[in-house]
């Protein structure tokens, strides 16, 4: 049985919203998940994601199932795009703004209108919180129930993860971690499902 590759997109709405820093420290996840090697890394955001990987991008061996994609500030674009194929999987940043959760709805919405609901259960949602802004926790929770979807995490405000370079995984706060963990633990889920499919 062949296994059909599966790409992890990490699409941002607006550029500074942290989808290089999320697309790194997903590949790191997935590097130290991996009893086979690192998965395929893509950087389509301008050349940074490299200089943003904690342990750099030096691998023993690669994993050629799975693949990040750092598609930079292109969700309506590339990003969701990417849906289209059955087994690919588009994490989705936006900042903890109101207008960044009004495009996470336009995202989700696209996305579902033109893929279908099982789109919408192959993304998920990471809402970046900024050092100016924040929201509620109800608007997370409304931005859920409007697309009946759980995946929407919020990765919190974290002066480490603000740094240039390489992401000083050390010193990341406890908070981050625990949303770091947690969007691994989804993603890992989402492409179980999907090799399964």
């Amino acid at each position: 049985m062949t296994t059909t590759p599966v790409r992890i997109v990490v699409a941002g709405t607006a550029g500074g919203v942290g989808t290089t820093t999320v697309a790194a420290l997903l590949f790191e996840a997935l590097r130290r998940a991996s009893t086979t090697g690192a998965p395929v890394l893509y950087d389509h955001s301008g050349g940074d994601l490299g200089l943003r990987l904690p342990n750099g991008d030096d691998v023993s061996a690669l994993d050629d199932t799975v693949a990040v994609h750092d598609a930079g500030a292109h969700a309506l674009r590339g990003g969701i795009d990417a849906l289209a194929s059955p087994v690919d999987v588009l994490v989705l940043v936006v900042p903890a703004t109101r207008g960044g959760l009004d495009d996470a709805d336009t995202v989700l919405a696209t996305a579902e209108r033109r893929f279908g609901t099982t789109a919408v259960t192959r993304t998920l949602v990471v809402v970046n919180t900024p050092f100016d802004a924040d929201v509620p926790r109800s608007a997370l929770d409304d931005l859920r129930a409007r697309h009946g979807h759980s995946s929407v995490l919020r990765l919190p405000r974290d002066v480490a993860l603000a740094v240039g370079g390489r992401v000083p995984t050390a010193r990341l706060s406890a908070g981050t971690r625990r949303a770091l963990a947690e969007l691994d633990r989804r993603v890992v889920g989402v492409l179980g499902t999907q090799r399964r499919g």
